[in-house]
């Protein structure tokens, strides 16, 4: 079985040999910013432009016990044989922003000891929020983000709003209410 520290070296490891900038994302990069709130598997990006020099990398430095497979043409995985499917690293090749502006605005950060490149917490809560997965951990991510003060609301609209995403602004302001609302309810006796 192989650890999420040894994913994240060996992201490290295909970035370095590929020549390429990269920065995780996901719950990796949640963790890394304050809240402890551990996942599976890690995000990593790269630029779309990238891919094949990323995939060139990972098959030389990959021995047979990891398996690299094509979700989508922007999406591949390598997962170890004795790991379970979800814990693995998802290489994901950015098409647009936030994803795009994170790769080239990455921070060094330590996940339990390993040192990697990560989102910036406001275009980390940007990504999360632009997806509109159905996923509650990306809800609960944002509103923990915000609650522990890693991020304000202003950074977000001002990020946003730095994009190009005037018409989001109004959309992640209701979306916030909303967190805080069923927050209240929860505390209420």
């Amino acid at each position: 079985m192989v650890t999420k520290e040894q994913l994240i070296e060996l992201t490290n490891k295909i970035a370095k040999l590929a020549g390429v900038n990269r920065a995780v994302g996901g719950g990796v990069a949640v963790f890394t910013h304050g809240y402890r709130r551990d996942t599976a598997d890690v995000d990593v990006f790269f630029h779309y432009s990238d891919q094949k020099k990323v995939l060139h990398a990972a098959n030389q430095i990959l021995d047979e016990s990891f398996i690299l497979e094509e979700l989508a043409p922007s999406h591949w995985t390598i997962t170890h044989e004795s790991s379970p499917p979800d814990e693995r690293i998802d290489l994901l090749f950015a098409t647009g922003d936030p994803e795009e502006s994170a790769i080239e605005m990455a921070i060094p950060k330590t996940y339990r000891g390993v040192s990697t490149m990560i989102f910036p917490v406001d275009l980390l809560v940007v990504s999360k929020f632009l997806t509109e997965r159905d996923d509650p951990k990306d809800s609960l991510d944002i509103y923990s983000l915000l609650r522990r003060g890693a991020v304000t609301v202003d950074d977000v609209v001002l990020r946003l709003r730095q994009m190009g995403l005037d018409a989001d602004v109004e959309r992640f302001m209701n979306f916030v209410k909303y967190l805080e609302e069923l927050s209240s309810k929860k505390r209420r006796p």
